[in-house]
């Protein structure tokens, strides 16, 4: 684990944005510290576009370097996804300090998939998404050393070009044998799939997803009777794990898959490709929120949390909404106050409160996954009534 210097580098292009991106900056700080850089300073700019040159203006850029020398930062994280020409513009201009590490929030999360991947199947998707986010700029990095050689008169269409591109050519080579291997894996994916379904005879696959830290393998835990490892850490889970209900093994499989970030690039999910199919071919989802988020909070991460599954292909009738951490409120006032603001959204889904480390109200979500839609105000009004903090 790293014990590196950081700064955070935020692009606010909403002038009218005054809460979102302090949240965005709290996720991006947290998800910084799971790999152990020290975050030391922030720096948010406020500006309707980005530059094409370094997302950030020649002022901010300045003030950046500036920081870099005074405090010593020997890593800059970006919320924004870079593009390759931004990343490199920002490390030839940044490290001509010193060697100073750029990278943004899609990189931060791999290097978090990385750190925490331990089987076989996470590190070769691992590989492959950290491969295509990179190769972009490497192969606009051999562009430009070659079209520097060509100037100079050095190396060009000679035994100097190869350096150049032999990183790229190499890159490519990974990928396609990444992709062949993860093609391998999706059949066998796709079979095991079908024989887990016909084991059930007629009962129901149920994939937990949403937010780290929501949860979801506490539930699945205590749904199942296993005891998987539970953390606050960001992706403790990367390869699903499937167990048969403890109450009624007949009938039903809990799935427990990878989990969200907010307002993270979706295609990093999409690159999980094995974990999607899990999400895409289970009968019934569980899209897990915590209630110990604050309501705005709480409702970014629905919606964002609905857009995500579908965008994976998760088809909008198998999902269900699981309010978890009922323990965590301190009185009913706090939870109906939540509900009304969730129910502003007008999702139209069944839904459900409970609390998977105390045991409340997991029958009734069984019940709700078996038989479908009740009434909501009915059930509203009994979550609430037999709840005692």
């Amino acid at each position: 684990m790293s014990n590196s210097t950081a700064i955070l580098v935020y692009l606010k292009t909403n002038v009218h944005d005054h809460w979102n991106f302090l949240l965005h900056l709290a996720e991006l700080k947290n998800l910084s510290r799971t790999l152990g850089y020290d975050v030391i300073d922030t720096i948010v700019q406020t500006r309707i576009k980005p530059t094409s040159s370094f997302l950030i203006g020649k002022g901010k850029l300045k003030e950046l370097q500036e920081i870099i020398q005074s405090k010593d930062i020997q890593v800059v994280i970006f919320y924004q996804v870079l593009s390759s020409k931004q990343k490199l513009n920002l490390k030839r201009a940044l490290s001509t300090l010193w060697d100073v590490e750029v990278f943004d929030r899609h990189e931060l999360a791999l290097k978090i998939f990385e750190q925490q991947a331990t089987d076989k199947l996470s590190k070769i998707q691992i590989q492959m998404a950290t491969l295509r986010k990179e190769f972009p700029f490497h192969k606009l990095r051999a562009s430009i050393k070659y079209h520097e050689a060509g100037r100079t008169g050095v190396g060009r269409h000679g035994a100097g070009e190869y350096p150049f591109h032999s990183k790229v050519k190499s890159m490519n080579k990974r990928i396609s044998n990444l992709q062949h291997q993860i093609s391998i894996m999706k059949k066998k994916k796709l079979e095991n799939l079908q024989k887990r379904k016909k084991i059930l005879h007629g009962g129901k696959i149920v994939c937990i997803c949403g937010f780290y830290n929501a949860g979801k393998t506490t539930l699945f835990n205590a749904l199942t009777g296993l005891e998987k490892p539970v953390s606050d850490r960001p992706f403790t889970t990367l390869s699903s794990k499937y167990a048969r209900s403890l109450k009624n093994s007949s009938s039903l499989m809990f799935v427990d898959t990878i989990g969200f970030i907010l307002n993270f690039d979706i295609s990093l999910i999409e690159s999980f490709q094995l974990n999607v199919m899990d999400m895409v071919n289970a009968d019934r989802v569980l899209l897990l929120t915590s209630l110990e988020d604050e309501e705005h909070l709480l409702k970014m991460k629905l919606r964002y949390g609905l857009k995500t599954l579908s965008r994976l292909g998760v088809e909008h009738d198998k999902i269900l909404l699981v309010f978890n951490k009922l323990d965590l409120l301190q009185k009913t006032l706090s939870l109906g106050q939540k509900l009304d603001e969730i129910g502003k959204l007008n999702i139209d889904l069944p839904w459900i409160v409970i609390s998977a480390k105390k045991r409340v109200n997991l029958n009734q979500l069984i019940s709700l996954i078996e038989n479908g839609k009740r009434d909501l105000a009915l059930q509203a009004s009994m979550e609430l009534s037999e709840w005692h903090p």
